[in-house]
């Protein structure tokens, strides 16, 4: 519902403004657009909550070499998720 705002506040580099109206995005849209805005750990905090395997390793592909902390504790947090039944 409220993505069309977050794309109008990117396309005018408005980041602070689209995180605004970030928290009313769609929860299944949350983690794109975390990363759209660039907030990985965000991004990361919300597949978690969602228990999406797919969303995390998403973000992980996200993280690069810079974020390499951030990658590890995605590993984990699918090892642990993929472990309990």
């Amino acid at each position: 519902m409220f993505q069309p705002f977050v794309d109008v506040c990117l396309k005018y580099d408005k980041q602070s403004e689209a995180q605004k109206y970030l928290t009313r995005v769609k929860d299944d849209l949350k983690v794109k657009y975390y990363l759209k805005l660039g907030m990985l750990e965000e991004a990361r905090n919300v597949a978690t909550e969602h228990r999406d395997v797919q969303a995390l390793l998403f973000v992980q592909s996200r993280c690069g070499t810079t974020k390499k902390t951030l990658s590890d504790q995605i590993d984990a947090t699918i090892a642990q998720l993929t472990t309990k039944k």
